[in-house]
């Protein structure tokens, strides 16, 4: 059985779907991923090492449940870029916002004094 998605297909017996490599580039980080690959759940109790040395390796592993997926598997690297570059794009939008309520000539200002007084109440 298989499920098809956009651009690649689940296979329920775990074998390579597809070959991705994700390349974002931001100031001093580049995220890779080099394979996805799709196991059954029970492979998490059955080949655990396996698992953890295709993830350590910077694959991802999307881990499936009755055909369907359930679960995926990064190594830390990874998952530790992938929230850097969430962190980033909650900030990147927060100063978007920001500059535009600037600029707006209805916001209302206060001082610096009064942020810092009503920050401590």
């Amino acid at each position: 059985m298989n499920l098809i998605y956009d651009n690649f297909s689940l296979d329920s017996v775990g074998i390579l779907c597809y070959d991705l490599v994700i390349s974002i580039s931001l100031e001093r980080w580049d995220v890779r991923m080099k394979n996805t690959y799709a196991r059954p759940v029970r492979d998490l109790r059955n080949s655990y090492n396996e698992i953890i040395e295709l993830a350590n390796a910077g694959n991802q592993v999307i881990i499936t449940q009755n055909g369907r997926e359930a679960a995926v598997v990064l190594g830390t690297q990874a998952y530790r870029e992938y929230e850097t570059f969430l962190y980033r794009q909650y900030i990147n939008r927060g100063l978007v916002n920001a500059k535009k309520k600037a600029k707006d000539p209805s916001t209302e200002w206060i001082s610096e004094d009064e942020y810092w007084a009503d920050f401590e109440e």
